[in-house]
């Protein structure tokens, strides 16, 4: 007998995807080199196949590839603004190297009122690509007393994603909602960073403008409004050759304005 907690892992995919208990352990055993009864397997270790398993009949077919235009050379700095006032920066660092591109993520925000800290945001996250898609990503956020820590991993043709301890599947060609890519605008679903979830998304132009930075000068910009379903949304600027220049969006608790102001496109 498979342990309680393994079945009840089985029973949670089999819920998502059609496919039941007794199929997934048959398709185990058909794919398994190893003449072993299924009862007999480590709870992690057959916990982790029956997921690789599953990844890769849903999302057996290649993943497509994505063309996107990083700043592979250049570490994007921004200025995070409430209404006019700073409260901190979200910054991006790229180290190519070869095919597959490294990606740093960190930010910190922290929102006063009369000296005292009302809003602290904290996250930092690191992304692997290889030829345009990702193989890896994580990150650790504190929002506000609420702690995240996200795993995603390549399985197959699809990916495996974690949140604080929880397993769930998201489609190979999946890309996370962080911005700096601008590919993200030709797709029709995103990964939340932070929260691990695929939403909907929707795309709208907003069309072009000039945009003053405090590094580069005068910079021509097209925007793009995202839509993620209800956890998502933001107005993100990109400039010709595909860096991202600013972004802004409204807070949902009391309206005031976010804005990401670049400070500089530094080479390293």
């Amino acid at each position: 007998m498979v342990s309680g907690a393994i079945n009840d892992e089985a029973t949670q995919l089999g819920e998502n995807y059609p496919f039941r208990r007794r199929k997934l352990r048959k398709l185990a055993e058909r794919h398994c080199c190893l003449n072993i009864r299924l009862g007999k397997l480590p709870a992690m270790n057959f916990r982790r196949f029956v997921i690789l398993i599953v990844a890769a009949v849903i999302f057996g077919g290649p993943a497509s590839s994505m063309i996107f235009t990083p700043a592979a050379k250049q570490a994007l700095k921004f200025t995070v603004y409430r209404d006019d006032a700073p409260i901190g920066y979200h910054n991006f660092s790229f180290r190519p190297r070869g095919e597959t591109l490294e990606v740093d993520i960190d930010v910190d925000l922290e929102v006063k009122m009369m000296f005292v800290t009302a809003f602290k945001f904290r996250h930092v996250a690191s992304e692997i690509w290889e030829n345009g898609r990702l193989l890896s990503m994580k990150s650790e956020t504190d929002d506000d007393g609420d702690p995240y820590k996200l795993k995603v991993e390549r399985f197959g043709n699809g990916m495996v994603v974690e949140v604080n301890g929880q397993r769930r599947l998201a489609p190979g060609d999946i890309l996370p909602s962080n911005l700096w890519n601008r590919a993200i605008l030709t797709e029709d679903k995103i990964l939340h960073p932070i929260l691990g979830k695929v939403l909907p998304l929707e795309v709208t132009k907003l069309g072009k403008r000039e945009i003053e930075t405090e590094g580069d000068g005068t910079i021509s910009v097209e925007g793009f409004k995202i839509v993620g379903g209800e956890e998502f949304e933001r107005e993100v600027w990109y400039s010709k050759d595909g860096r991202l220049i600013e972004v802004g969006f409204n807070t949902p608790l009391d309206g005031s304005r976010i804005t990401y102001k670049l400070d500089s496109a530094r080479n390293h």
